[in-house]
């Protein structure tokens, strides 16, 4: 058995699990290493930022919240049901509301802010509202797609937590919207994911051709990694516990350093195997530094705030629980002592209770008579009926009651409904439409671009041509120049007074004052000889040493 069998030939999620420095990142480094050989398609969730992959950029998490509108109620009670259930539940109901009144991110969080002060006072809201807030820097309008290496260590803890489960839910989601199929997930420190949501995506990713290869530390491990493919190193002094536990090969103690004990649910079979270094993927050590986001009261950052706040959350729940259990037997004694130390926080939380009590009996009273008016209704309906009242007198009833308006029968629903699904579909055929139209044009900017790539061809050639032409000018220049510096030189030999000069593929000769007319005529007819011309203007012989001369000439 090989780690390439568990990745590629198994169907099943793997579980890699170990100690703290166990060699887990080792263990993740050879399996992004074998992904790219094989040109396997992979989200890296980095936790801590530790791994380095050449030609991939790391990148922070971004969120739609179009993604996970319909999703954030469950993720946050799930979030905070590990420290009170009570509160989990007020926070799904609190979130759930804001959700179906907002229709963006910031919306949400305005109205979840609202919720959290007087008069409302929503406990669920304001812890929803604290975190969430964390992560409004990461939160967009715009389409967000598949990033290979996404990093979370510029997070707070909390925000950290969230992130990851936020990044997996959005995940999720597009892969039902989007039908991203065949690609391979890593989640790094997966025991931050609430167990229960974590669970539930694993299942759920199952079906759509998406394998999940999470590393949680030795102190989370479940029984429920055994219903997938496990790559297990040493736990050290904790491998029998686990052996005893939950069933492990016995193997585990007795593993070699550098060895791993490896399962594969398929064949239920163990196997040791030792996973050679990655040479391709750097690790770094660990490291998580705090977001640097500047706020404008007292120099803080807004997620140190907002940890302060969590913190103070979780000591009020604390110290209400406290007060609470306070044994009967002491309640009389100490209660000067408790007057002085009580907290005035305390106070604020009674107050808040007094008046939720109230409007939960005003609600009661108002549901109580919503209630009865609709019993009442319901006996004078029948008495209509039991009446032989017609169709006609029904509808006057109804009418004074305010009641007319509402669908009486199947088929006016049903029509309703026909006609919600035509509107949908001619909405959808407009976007298909539109769609092909995009396409289209598309198409004409590439035939364009095609057009344009053919131009700079033509001209690219000439250029090429120009530059051959020019470079052979060049050389005949040089051959020529030659020899005609060879006639120069026995021309000074008769005339001394000659002289010459070269511009480009012109020489240019000329003469002071000649003694002697036959020595004039001999110069001249030297000259003219071996090509040259005599311009009237310049008082200056001249001859091209290229063939556009000869053309003159001829």
């Amino acid at each position: 058995m090989k780690l390439e069998d568990l990745l590629f030939k198994s169907n099943s999620h793997i579980v890699i699990v170990g100690r703290t420095r166990g060699g887990k990142s080792h263990t993740v480094a050879k399996i992004i290493e074998l992904l790219l050989k094989k040109h396997k398609f992979f989200v890296l969730l980095d936790y801590t930022g530790e791994f380095r992959i050449p030609g991939i950029k790391p990148v922070k998490p971004l969120f739609s919240y179009k993604l996970l509108k319909n999703s954030l109620a469950e993720i946050l009670s799930e979030i905070i049901r590990i420290q009170s259930q009570m509160a989990g539940t007020w926070t799904y109901d609190s979130v759930a509301k804001a959700v179906e009144e907002s229709n963006s991110f910031p919306e949400l969080l305005q109205r979840l802010k609202e919720n959290s002060e007087f008069p409302v006072r929503d406990s669920g809201a304001r812890a929803a509202y604290i975190r969430l807030n964390m992560l409004k820097p990461y939160f967009t309008e715009s389409e967000v797609y598949l990033d290979r290496h996404v990093i979370l260590h510029g997070l707070q803890a909390t925000a950290r937590k969230m992130a990851l489960t936020f990044y997996l839910v959005q995940l999720y989601n597009m892969v039902i919207t989007k039908k991203y199929r065949g690609f391979y997930v890593i989640i790094e420190e997966a025991q931050n994911v609430p167990e229960q949501l974590l669970l539930q995506l694993l299942r759920e990713f199952a079906g759509y051709d998406v394998k999940i290869i999470i590393v949680i530390s030795g102190e989370s491990f479940n029984e429920w990694a055994l219903g997938y493919n496990c790559i297990i190193h040493s736990m050290g002094g904790n491998n029998r516990a686990l052996i005893y536990r939950h069933g492990i090969h016995h193997g585990l103690d007795k593993l070699e350093a550098g060895k791993v004990l490896m399962f594969w649910v398929d064949k239920n079979k163990w196997s040791k195997e030792k996973i050679k270094p990655s040479r391709l993927i750097e690790i770094k050590p660990k490291y998580i530094e705090p977001e640097e986001t500047e706020v404008e009261e007292e120099g803080e950052t807004e997620s140190m705030k907002t940890e302060e706040k969590i913190k103070e959350e979780e000591k009020i729940e604390t110290e209400t629980k406290e007060a609470i259990e306070v044994p009967k037997d002491n309640k009389e004694n100490n209660s000067e002592d408790n007057e002085s130390k009580r907290d005035p926080r305390l106070d604020r939380i009674r107050e808040e209770h007094k008046l939720l009590s109230e409007r939960y009996m005003e609600m009661a009273s108002e549901i109580g008579s919503i209630q009865g008016s609709i019993e009442e209704i319901k006996r004078e309906i029948e008495d209509l009926r039991k009446g032989n009242a017609d169709e006609v007198m029904l509808d006057v009833y109804l009418s004074q009651r305010g009641l007319l308006t509402l669908p009486k029968t199947v088929k006016e629903l049903d029509e309703r409904l026909t006609r919600l699904e035509f509107s949908r579909f001619e909405e959808l055929k407009e976007n298909l439409e539109t769609l092909s139209n995009k396409v289209s044009e598309l198409f004409g900017y590439i035939e364009s671009f095609k057009e344009q790539l053919s131009e700079i061809s033509v001209k690219l050639e000439k250029l090429e041509k120009i530059s051959l032409e020019k470079e052979v000018n060049e050389i005949k220049i040089e051959s020529n120049l030659d020899e005609e510096k060879q006639f120069l030189e026995d021309l000074k030999k008769i005339i001394p007074e000659a002289e010459y000069r070269v511009v480009g593929d012109k020489v240019i000769v000329r003469t002071s004052y000649i003694k002697g007319k036959e020595r004039f005529e001999k110069y001249r007819e030297l000259l003219k000889e071996n090509g040259y011309r005599f311009d009237p203007n310049t008082r200056e012989w001249y001859k091209y040493l290229t063939a556009r001369e000869e053309k003159n000439n001829v």
